[in-house]
């Protein structure tokens, strides 16, 4: 399963996709996108954010495009399902997630409140409390467990909004 997770908004510029933060260009028609990949440098894209993505080992390079030739746009949010429970994704590591109740306690798409703490804990989750009060329950899977799945839920940005 081994996959890079997508959560945030995209765009479709002459066939490839990009990453899309939300910058306008210097019209109202031109939009800036960005790629992750060095290879883009040859396009006309231009290094960004240097310094932190260096420190972080990151590489980003942003363009401003057409809005016009953009094909696509969409918001994608990516969750997890795992040992049954439908759980936020907030955060990780080399080929570990760590995921989190969404609420103070796991729901089910159906509304019903079918988990408790003690069936968490005995899943293997963790208690922890939040600054404002309440609490919710997180663990850490294996990007590989059989046990996790991870789903794409895709929502059409209108280009012209962008």
């Amino acid at each position: 399963m081994s996959r890079l997770l997508r959560d945030g908004e995209y765009v479709v510029f002459h066939n490839s996709t990009y990453d899309f933060f939300g910058d306008k260009g210097s019209t109202d028609e031109m939009v800036y996108i960005v790629s992750r990949n060095k290879d883009n440098l040859q396009n006309g894209f231009i290094p960004i954010n240097v310094e932190y993505n260096k420190k972080y080992g990151f590489f980003q390079c942003r363009k401003e495009v057409p809005k016009n030739e953009i094909t696509e746009a969409y918001k994608i949010k990516t969750h997890a399902v795992y040992k049954g429970i439908t759980l936020d994704i907030i955060g990780g590591r080399k080929g570990i997630l760590i995921l989190s109740t969404p609420y103070r306690l796991p729901y089910n798409p159906t509304g019903e409140q079918l988990e408790t703490k003690n069936f968490l804990i005995e899943k293997g989750f963790h208690e922890g409390e939040h600054e404002k009060g309440g609490c919710w329950y997180d663990i850490e899977a294996d990007i590989d467990d059989p046990d996790l799945e991870l789903i794409e839920e895709m929502t059409e940005i209108d280009i012209n909004m962008l």
